[in-house]
Parts: C-alpha cells; structure tokens; sequence
C-alpha cells in the first residue's frame, strides 16, 4: 500500500509542476568577445561579456515533452504498467485465484511490483527527463536582462528556443 501512496504522490507531482519559466540564473561566466573601439587608447579593445545559464523547470520539460507525437505512446504504455502493478497488488492483496503460483513467493512478487512501478515512471517521465537534463542554455546578459524586464520572466527566451527547435527532445523530429 506504501508503494501505491508514493506512486500516486509521485504522479500528482508531476502532472501539478507549473509550466511557468523559472528565472533563477544558474550559472554566470565572462568571456572576450568582439572588439570596440576605445576613444582613451585610441584602439580597439576586445570587449568581455557576460553569459548567464538558465535550465527549464520540471513544468515546462513536462510541457515540452507533452507536444511529442509519440508522447501519448509513452503515457499509455506507462499507464499500463500502472494498471499492472494496481492490479497484482490487489490480486496479492485478496488472495484472487487468477493470480500465478509462482509469485506466491515474496522475493518474486515484490520483484515484479518493483519492475512494474519502475517502468510505469519510466514512461511517465522519460521525454520530460530528456528535455529537463539536456536543456541547459547561455544567453548574454543583455537578452536575459531585455526578456526579464519586457515580461518579467525569461519566458520569451524558451518560447524562442521552441520557435527555433533547439529544445533538446522538444515537439518536432
């Protein structure tokens, strides 16, 4: 019952994250770019500009992941698992006939539900993982500057990312 509870958290957890740009800066570098030309020293200099990392928030890698066309696949496979682990955790649970001999052993049955609850979040969450942990992006200081003050998030920032299909494991082939 405890694995049931925590895959149903698990589950509602997932499906309630916002979708909403998280505009927390990540990581900040400095690096030389082009050159400008300085009236003092009567020459160009080479100019230093500042990059920030933003990530996509568990939200929006749900969203992202949701416009695959082979998303739902995943959903149904996942939801069948779940139907699977539900299903022998009752039939374990009131003794039903239908259930094999063979998981009358413990180490067996709680093998199988711990395959089954694995797979089933396997699926739920494999196109959304994807977009969340290969999403990591360097904008200049002056985009993520421009984006924050013009909307108040760096929403404008993904949504050119998605416009542009550089979202790693976003909605297009």
């Amino acid at each position: 019952m405890k694995k049931l509870v925590l895959v149903l958290f698990i589950l509602i957890g997932t499906v309630s994250c916002s979708k909403e740009a998280n505009d927390k800066i990540q990581e900040s570098k400095v690096e030389l770019g082009g050159f400008q030309y300085d009236p003092s020293a009567k020459k160009p200099v080479q100019v230093e500009e500042t990059y920030y990392k933003i990530s996509p928030t568990w939200g929006q890698a749900f969203h992202y992941a949701s416009k695959r066309g082979d998303h739902v696949v995943y959903i149904v496979l996942g939801s069948l698992f779940l139907a699977a682990f539900v299903a022998l955790f009752y039939g374990k649970a009131t003794d039903a006939s239908w259930l094999p001999k063979f998981l009358d052993n413990e180490i067996l049955f709680g093998a199988a539900l711990f395959l089954l609850v694995v797979s089933a979040v396997t699926f739920f969450t494999t196109h959304a993982s994807e977009v969340k942990w290969q999403n990591d992006k360097w904008v200049k200081k002056e985009v993520y500057d421009k984006a924050v003050d013009q909307s108040g998030s760096t929403q404008p920032i993904w949504d050119s990312l998605e416009t542009n299909h550089l979202i790693i494991g976003g909605p297009w082939k």
